[in-house]
């Protein structure tokens, strides 16, 4: 522990003090090499998702071995890549680190060490703690060389947050191609501080590569070396995920010591189809000098999307909508032109309605009072005549009221009865006798008056009793779903529907609701075909029955509004043309109601216009 403390305490001053990456990545191996036995050693970098670059290594073919692991394990479908993990191979063992706890988001630390530094038997518990021990200390040396560009930037943060969002406002304010390609590789080469920046085109179909444009430090005329480097691409498909074996050619063909690619997906053509894991436009970035490449690798992930993500919206954007010949302008005027035309000319508005299949002769049959059903003669679907009894109620209230009359009827007469006998025993020569004659007449008269009230107000309680029989009041069908269990013996009350009695071999007729917001369109319509002396002709549709359709006219529509839970609506009456097979009452039947022609975007845009209309204005 003690040699540990002493490895990374002088680590952590080199951190601070020493100036070049590669003699810190230097010391920063030769302790892993100490405390982990490690033969080859890897830095890696996050420059993309999924996609990491080595920053420094202790032999150049062992940044090919970090790099395909790493790639490996993120492409491999519904697995996560572990922060951690240990592989046992026949040259040694192979230990991984990230930076962050749960992912390589920052990249991380690949080494390989030999097997002489770990028990031999990997089953053995001692063998499971030497490789979390040792997995301890990668993660410190993964911090380290995380933290080292941190404090040793060439470019202070702010500075580069600026330097990245003037490049992309000059990609953006670019007018040629030509000069989005330039400011894309200049702004990349003084950033990262590059020898060479390069873009060129992958065909999707024939995998060869072609060269758009680069940028040179040092204004270098390597248009033949770079032909021919390029062509190491043509290999193979570039994918997301591209093999280090054309990148390890294009270098030593171009004699750069660091080379890094970088995808760009772009495909302004919507008929060209790609795989997720294709690209047709690369970058290569490209150092002559380690240090260098070193200091500018771990800063790739920061700086380039959003610079990258500005050049191909413009690249998109121009691709589709620049046009370059005056024919192109003519064109595209008279394609707005038609389309203002198309949208100024006029179309049928319909408004859709749905609404029940009803016979024109039907009636509602209501109790007269509160009471009881006492018996209901008929059943759903028999046939009645006119004044035919359909129920039968009781009312006690009714039977109450009688009897009260009746109390009061023997009151007024047993009391009438005493004043008459009194009225007979005055003597003419008895002390007032007119007067008292007189007052006692008054008073019989009075109980005649009020007697013959309460003989008229009797009548009235015995039609009203009367009516409790409910007669048919014309000659249809009964329409009630098993009254015997709902009616009989069941207290109603004044005004309660207690069936229906329709005509069903007659004539029909559709009700339909229009909400109250759209009945101006059927009002005008209805109105307008009226005073043409015409009719508003429109198709309906059974609901129920597919392929039922026929046509009608509107008759009529309601003089008010009525009010439902969804909302107020508008009756209107539509007559069919042709006569129903086999009506069935209430049957739901929509209908698409023409309301005259109006502007294209009138109709398509109606709904929006009302809803702002009634949301701002009423």
């Amino acid at each position: 522990m003690m040699q540990a403390d002493q490895v990374f305490e002088a680590l952590e001053k080199s951190s601070r003090t020493e100036p070049s990456p590669t003699r810190f990545y230097s010391q920063l191996f030769q302790g892993a090499s100490v405390l982990l036995g490690a033969k080859q050693a890897c830095v890696l970098a996050a420059i993309e998702r999924n996609r990491w670059c080595p920053v420094a290594s202790t032999q150049d073919h062992h940044a090919e071995i970090a790099e395909d692991r790493l790639q490996q394990m993120a492409s491999n479908q519904g697995a996560s890549l572990l922060p951690r993990w240990c592989e046992w191979k026949e040259d040694g063992v192979h230990l991984g680190c990230s930076v962050e706890a749960t992912n390589w988001s920052l990249g991380g630390m690949v080494v390989e060490i030999a097997r002489s530094t770990l028990p031999t038997d990997p089953s053995a518990p001692e063998f499971m703690a030497a490789i979390s021990e040792k997995l301890e200390l990668l993660q410190a040396f993964a911090e380290l060389a995380h933290a080292y560009p941190r404090s040793h930037r060439c470019v202070q943060d702010d500075q580069h947050l600026l330097q990245s969002r003037s490049i992309s406002k000059s990609l953006w304010e670019s007018r040629s191609q030509h000069d989005s390609n330039r400011i894309l590789l200049d702004g990349l080469r003084c950033l990262m501080d590059a020898d060479r920046v390069t873009l060129f085109r992958k065909e999707s179909a024939s995998h060869a590569s072609d060269f758009v444009a680069a940028s040179d430090r040092s204004s270098r005329q390597v248009d033949t070396v770079l032909a021919t480097a390029i062509k190491h691409f043509d290999e193979a498909p570039f994918s997301r995920f591209p093999n280090r074996q054309p990148l390890e050619k294009f270098a030593k063909t171009m004699e750069a010591t660091v080379v890094v690619a970088l995808a760009v997906e772009t495909t302004p053509n919507p008929e060209v189809k790609l795989a997720t894991s294709t690209a047709n436009h690369f970058l290569i970035l490209e150092w002559m000098d380690r240090d260098r490449s070193c200091a500018a690798i771990p800063h790739i992930a920061s700086v380039t999307p959003w610079i990258l993500d500005a050049w191909t919206a413009k690249k998109f954007d121009r691709s589709r909508f620049h046009f370059r010949s005056a024919a192109g302008m003519l064109l595209a005027a008279c394609a707005l032109i038609g389309l203002i035309l198309y949208f100024l000319s006029s179309t049928e508005l319909t408004i859709q309605a749905t609404g029940t299949l009803q016979p024109i002769q039907q009636t509602l049959v209501f109790a007269p009072s509160d009471g009881f059903v006492d018996s209901v003669p008929v059943s759903d679907g028999q046939l009645v005549q006119k004044n035919e009894p359909v129920a039968i109620m009781s009312s006690p209230s009714l039977q109450l009221q009688i009897n009260q009359i009746d109390s009061e009827i023997a009151l007024v007469l047993q009391r009438s009865e005493g004043l008459n006998i009194s009225l007979n025993q005055i003597r003419p020569n008895q002390e007032q006798a007119e007067t008292l004659a007189s007052r006692l007449a008054g008073e019989i008269a009075e109980l005649d008056t009020k007697r013959t009230n309460l003989v008229q107000q009797r009548a009235l309680v015995e039609r009203e009793i009367a009516r409790l029989e409910l007669l048919s009041p014309l000659e249809g069908t009964i329409i009630g779903w098993q009254m015997d269990m709902v009616l009989e013996s069941r207290p109603v009350k004044r005004g309660d529907m207690l069936l229906r009695i329709a005509k069903l071999d007659g004539d029909w007729q559709m009700e339909f609701r229009v909400a109250d917001w759209e009945s101006g369109y059927v009002l005008d319509a209805i109105s307008n075909a009226l005073k043409a002396n015409t009719k508003l002709t429109a198709e309906y549709a059974l609901v129920s029955e597919v392929g039922n359709r026929g046509k009608g006219h509107f008759v009529r529509a309601s003089h008010s509004v009525f009010t439902q839970p969804e909302g107020q609506f508008l009756s209107v009456i539509f007559v069919p043309e042709s006569p129903l097979e086999n009506p069935r009452l209430g049957a739901s039947v929509t209908v698409s109601i023409p309301c005259g022609r109006h502007p294209r975007w009138f109709v398509w845009s109606r709904s929006m216009i009302d809803a702002a209309y009634r949301r701002f204005w009423l």
